[in-house]
């Protein structure tokens, strides 16, 4: 009965959003949508992935490109929704490749990018820069809809997400829920009008399955997509609980409950919420990135986690080269796995989860 209330409500958001006509596209959790939704936009965060679309992004960018710049141009060649339902994407550069991907979706199916450059560097320039970058892109934003930005319905549309923010962390940090029920609460709070979203979860709340489990897995890296159900389902039959640390998990809910919402003029508002976002915890790009190092660390010591699973993209340099800090730094039971989005599972990933349990096991007995 849950599954099919979450099944309908997700059905009845995505239909509202492709009736409305003005879905606009982003992909990074440093990105403001406030940004959007004070446009008059429905801000949505992709973060799907399968693969037919990784196949066919080959056609336009190299085979050793990572799983995510190839799904996203590869559903935009498909027409695949919700790339189908976008009037326009407005996102940030967060790499080389990334860049070249949002190049080639301008040349080669006109769909309007407003590509923003988030800098690796944490500095107070580098501060200033991104706030200066998302006033310019909302004001050709601005231009290119005719619309004005309104301040007041930004601000709203983030304390209505905060409210999200704050419940879906509570139920994710306990461990006692299946990810086959967490993920698609997960996906909505990236694209489901924040008000109704909230009423949804008051509703749910008290029906969301609890199970006793043995101890807590821990999921960090690269962002958990479609491969969220087949790996967390692994761990589950062992009777471990699940929490998703990446950024499409419990990281993108800290970054919003974090904040702090600014008021005032239109240009005060949008620079604020540029620098809320810069200051969220970085991820793995940053330099310096210690930071992110730390907040691991402090999140297996809060939880209590008896193990840590830290998954990367194939291809993605970015998140592979911590490999050797991450396993020198933590105090637990590491598994690293490198893989795509597509959520294929292969027997030997299997065989490495059960292992890798196998020596939480006994290291806690």
């Amino acid at each position: 009965m849950l599954n099919k209330k979450i099944r309908k409500f997700t059905s009845d958001e995505k239909g509202r959003i492709a009736r409305s006509g003005n879905a606009a596209g982003y992909f990074c959790r440093h990105f403001p949508p406030e940004m959007l939704a004070g446009l008059g936009l429905s801000p949505h965060r992709i973060c799907s992935s399968d693969q037919s679309s990784e196949k066919e992004g080959e056609k336009f960018i190299r085979p050793d490109a990572c799983s995510r710049c190839k799904s996203i141009i590869g559903g935009i060649s498909l027409g695949k929704a919700p790339y189908s339902n976008l009037r326009l994407i407005a996102t940030l550069s967060t790499c080389d490749m990334m860049r070249r991907t949002l190049e080639l979706i301008s040349e080669k199916f006109r769909v309007p990018i407003f590509q923003i450059h988030l800098p690796a560097t944490r500095s107070e320039n580098s501060r200033k820069f991104f706030s200066s970058e998302i006033v310019s892109a909302a004001n050709e934003i601005s231009l290119s809809t005719n619309r004005s930005f309104d301040s007041e319905k930004a601000v709203l549309f983030y304390k209505q997400r905060r409210l999200c923010a704050e419940k879906l962390s509570g139920i994710c940090l306990s461990g006692e829920i299946s990810q086959k029920v967490i993920h698609p609460l997960t996906s909505l709070f990236n694209f489901a009008d924040p008000q109704r979203f909230f009423d949804f979860l008051e509703e749910i709340e008290g029906e969301l399955p609890r199970r006793r489990i043995r101890g807590k897995i821990l999921i960090a890296g690269s962002p958990l997509l479609d491969d969220a159900i087949e790996i967390s389902g692994e761990i589950e039959k062992r009777g471990f609980g699940v929490i998703n640390l990446t950024c499409s998990g419990l990281e993108q809910f800290k970054t919003v409950i974090d904040g702090r919402p600014p008021s005032g003029a239109r240009r005060n508002t949008l620079a604020k919420f540029a620098e809320m976002y810069f200051d969220a915890t970085p991820c793995m790009r940053a330099r310096p990135n210690e930071e992110v190092h730390r907040r691991i660390d402090a999140w297996v010591k809060r939880t209590g986690a008896a193990g840590l699973i830290y998954k990367t993209l194939k291809f993605c340099d970015i998140w592979a080269v911590e490999r050797i800090r991450i396993r020198q730094s933590m105090g637990v039971p590491i598994l690293f796995l490198d893989g795509d989005l597509s959520g294929a599972f292969g027997e030997s990933i299997r065989t490495r989860i059960d292992a890798f349990l196998d020596t939480v096991e006994v290291r806690n007995a």
